[in-house]
């Protein structure tokens, strides 16, 4: 978990004010599908003030919670929290996630919320998280993305301002945008079955309430807690900051103002061993390795015995990448996708070929009918079925001359006569083939 002193947000009483409005503007689009079952044991990863733990612990009474976090002033203030609502299910320890004094298997359950985002390894705190959870147990992890974050009308200071969030987080290890990575992360800890689902939170003017809770109680104070920091890194001075923080204030009274922002929930089980279900980790898989395949840029899903590894190449990471070959789901072998999209394309071709050999057999029965030639009818070629069928397709009885019983019969030229069957069918209209 991260340090005390580098928690972006700071330790304040606003700060703890804030976790609460957020919290409540929040609690049915992240909470409503999160419930556990009686008698079940649930670890919450960084509780803080137990803003999240009171909905957790309501949502499932008959569970018991295990709530712990690194901070004891937030910590004291969680006990309150759930000391006022009347709950009895929850317990508090403090603890660090890097190192969980719990044993291995201990808890049915694992929640996490808001707590990925401000870590610098994520993956290491995963392993430690896996290391708690029981075979066949669940994860749950929520987490923003500030990246998915937009507004109406956007002005350029407001835009500053909230880089600087993004920004200043970013200089203390952390990642405001890992909303997005969460299914990368879940998989490649190891967790089976790891389902995402974004939720978006969207305000207007018809919305004054989550106008109210979101935008003004959690937004603002949120950037505002940068405040110091973007100024120590030179990021925005004090006047722009100000016009900046005063824009986004003004969207929530403004009939045309709008605000969106998406969260990510992520869910993944554990398991029953090393190697098994669909994300099972291979026993040399440990912090160490997981570090190494965090470090490369993209380590791509493998066919095969050989794993691949995209960029910035090295001999550890290849030799993860062999593990991992084993870890994920199967894929289609690159050889046979690159096979399928060109019969799908030699389909189209030929489509294309019938479709214009029969506008060339319309136009050669036209010039037929004007202009005939009478040797293809001594050869008896003027009644074979496939001409006329060309004939049928192409023709049009009130396109033909007036006089056109007095000339000789439609002809097609011989030469053209063997792709005919290519064209047309005997007895029916052309159809296309299904690609």
């Amino acid at each position: 978990m991260a340090h005390e002193a580098d928690y972006v947000h700071g330790y304040s009483e606003r700060e703890a004010e804030r976790l609460r409005d957020q919290a409540a503007s929040t609690r049915d689009l992240l909470h409503r599908d999160t419930s556990y079952p009686a008698g079940s044991s649930v670890l919450e990863v960084g509780c803080g003030v137990g803003a999240q733990t009171v909905t957790l612990a309501k949502n499932s009474p008959g569970a018991r919670i295990l709530s712990m976090d690194i901070s004891a002033p937030s910590l004291e203030a969680a006990r309150g929290a759930v000391r006022r609502e009347g709950l009895s299910n929850v317990a508090f320890q403090r603890a660090d996630l890097f190192r969980l004094p719990f044993g291995d298997g201990a808890f049915d359950h694992v929640f996490v919320c808001f707590v990925l985002e401000h870590l610098e390894r994520h993956l290491d705190g995963l392993a430690e998280v896996s290391k708690v959870l029981k075979a066949g147990g669940t994860i749950t992890v929520i987490e923003g993305d500030h990246g998915s974050c937009y507004w109406h009308p956007a002005s350029e200071a407001s835009l500053l301002v909230w880089r600087c969030l993004i920004e200043v987080q970013a200089s203390l290890g952390a990642d405001s945008q890992i909303g997005r990575r969460l299914y990368p992360l879940l998989a490649g800890a190891g967790f089976r079955g790891v389902e995402v689902s974004p939720r978006i939170v969207y305000a207007d003017a018809s919305r004054p309430g989550m106008m109210d809770g979101f935008v003004l109680r959690t937004i603002v104070p949120m950037v505002e807690t940068a405040r110091e920091r973007a100024f120590a890194m030179g990021l925005a001075d004090a006047a722009t900051w100000r016009k900046g923080i005063a824009d986004l204030k003004e969207i929530a009274e403004r009939a045309d103002g709008a605000f969106c922002y998406t969260f990510f929930k992520a869910t993944g089980g554990r398991g029953g061993g090393a190697g098994s279900g669909r994300y099972g980790i291979h026993p040399c898989w440990r912090a160490s390795s997981l570090r190494v395949m965090h470090g490369i840029d993209c380590i791509a899903p493998t066919w095969g015995l050989f794993g691949r590894v995209l960029r910035r190449p090295r001999l550890d990471a290849v030799q993860d990448a062999l593990q991992l070959d084993r870890c994920l789901p199967p894929r289609r072998h690159p050889g046979r996708l690159r096979s399928e999209r060109a019969d799908r394309n030699r389909l189209r071709i030929q489509h294309f070929h019938r479709q214009l050999d029969i506008v060339r057999m319309r136009s050669l029965i036209g010039h037929g009918r004007a202009h005939g030639d009478p040797a293809p009818c001594r050869r008896g070629l003027r009644h074979h079925p496939q001409v006329r069928e060309v004939e049928r397709v192409g023709g049009d009885q009130a396109d033909r001359p007036q006089d056109a019983a007095e000339r000789p019969p439609a002809t097609l030229p011989a030469r053209h006569l063997a792709r005919t069957a290519d064209v047309v069918r005997p007895h029916g209209d052309y159809v296309a083939p299904s690609i």
